[in-house]
């Protein structure tokens, strides 16, 4: 199989050809099963052809877009199985990633094919678009839709982020010991389990990682962070609860109180472990939150240990919400904060970030307050600096909240 492409490296023509390892027989186990390989169409002497991409399912196409982009489509009938890999054509130590892995027969997540534009050669390419006041670039989708309730024609502006939703993360103790005797050790081991494995089958970059959960997820995030700042790039922590001293009578899976067992109180609470913490975190609450065991102050407080030890954080005070936010205003600022954060601190991240001047980051915001004078941090009365990309959002002291 061949076939010419005008837009892979630059402008120079192009030859891509596949080649089958079992012979076009599917009954042969072979890997891999397919190869591709391209080769300038005018080679010079010697020049031999160099492999873009091995393949374990058949060759299904490629969607070319430039040298550090093009998506490789492969399946396999026996299976339904359907999977889109990212490569870089012009970059040979860039390794590819799953991009997509989903059964033919499960139209309802169909994800949707990527925009095309035409080029002055007139060829086709992917069309990767950029936002204004925004420094990513992204791809648009487009596809049928198809739904329980029939078919909802889409386009979606894709961000690139895969979600490993819903992990095991199992805390066990053995005999007579207490499961959270050993918290922190099996946390970070399923953590590492779990990064390792995304790492392997090529979905993730392993210097971009993050971390985030909701109530007891943030709880982990924060310590995540603390134990195991190596497995991630940055965290998002939400209405979590991060010194267990202040759930002083147990909390999940800990029925023994903490006079108890003091060692395992401080040695959970990411509050202790604070000094331990250079990733980027975001946290998140309600103003009026309800449950006993995350009180707004435990985020409050959480954030003023890490900024007097340095980290780089921020904190986002939901007005009027309690532990699930509900106001379309909240849910929406959440995804807003969410994508900003990852945007900044994920996708164009770098390892100098961990060193800078963190009074240049500190930052505290508050959803839909009108204050445009009040321009101070929550938990010291340092002024911030002006960043055009919130200036929307005006900080205030924590205390004129309540």
């Amino acid at each position: 199989m061949v076939e010419e492409n005008y837009d892979v490296l630059g402008l120079q023509k192009v030859i891509c050809r596949v080649e089958t390892q079992d012979g076009g027989d599917a009954k042969i186990e072979v890997s891999p099963r397919d190869i591709i390989y391209t080769e300038p169409a005018e080679p010079s002497e010697n020049e031999q052809p160099v492999v873009l991409h091995k393949l374990d399912f058949r060759y299904g196409g490629i969607s070319w877009c430039d040298d550090s982009l093009a998506l490789v489509y492969e399946s396999w009938y026996r299976t339904r199985r359907l999977r889109t890999w990212i490569i870089s054509p012009g970059c040979e130590s860039a390794s590819s990633r799953i991009l997509f892995d989903r059964s033919s027969e499960d139209v309802y997540s169909d994800p949707g094919s990527p925009m095309m534009r035409k080029t002055s050669i007139g060829t086709y390419v992917i069309a990767k678009i950029k936002k204004e006041s925004d420094e990513g670039t992204y791809l648009l989708l487009n596809g049928s839709g198809a739904t329980p309730q029939g078919n909802i024609p889409f386009l979606d502006l894709f961000d690139m982020f895969a979600i490993l939703s819903g992990p095991t993360i199992p805390i066990i103790g053995e005999g007579n010991e207490e499961a959270n005797d050993r918290y922190v050790e099996q946390l970070v081991a399923s953590a590492e389990a779990a990064v390792e494995e995304v790492i392997r089958r090529g979905v993730a970059h392993p210097d971009k990682i993050a971390v985030g959960g909701h109530s007891y997820g943030a709880f982990m995030t924060a310590n995540l962070l603390a134990h195991a700042p190596h497995l991630f790039c940055c965290g998002i922590a939400r209405s979590g609860a991060y010194n267990r001293t202040l759930t002083p009578f147990g909390f999940q899976n800990e029925d023994r109180t903490l006079w108890e067992a003091v060692d395992t109180y401080v040695e959970m609470s990411p509050f202790i472990s604070a000094n331990k913490i250079k990733k980027p975190i975001l946290l998140i609450h309600g103003e009026e939150d309800n449950n006993p065991g995350t009180l707004t102050m435990q985020s409050d407080r959480f954030y003023n240990a890490l900024k007097g030890h340095g980290a780089l954080c921020r904190l986002v005070i939901l007005p009027f919400e309690s532990h699930g936010y509900a106001a379309r205003e909240s849910v929406m600022h959440v995804l807003w904060e969410t994508d900003r954060w990852l945007q900044k601190y994920c996708v164009t991240a770098n390892s100098s970030d961990a060193g800078e001047d963190p009074n240049e980051h500190e930052e505290v915001a508050s959803s839909n307050i009108s204050d445009g004078e009040s321009k101070v941090g929550a938990a010291g009365g340092v002024a911030e600096r002006p960043d055009h990309e919130i200036d929307q959002i005006h900080t205030m002291h924590r205390s004129s909240l309540w």
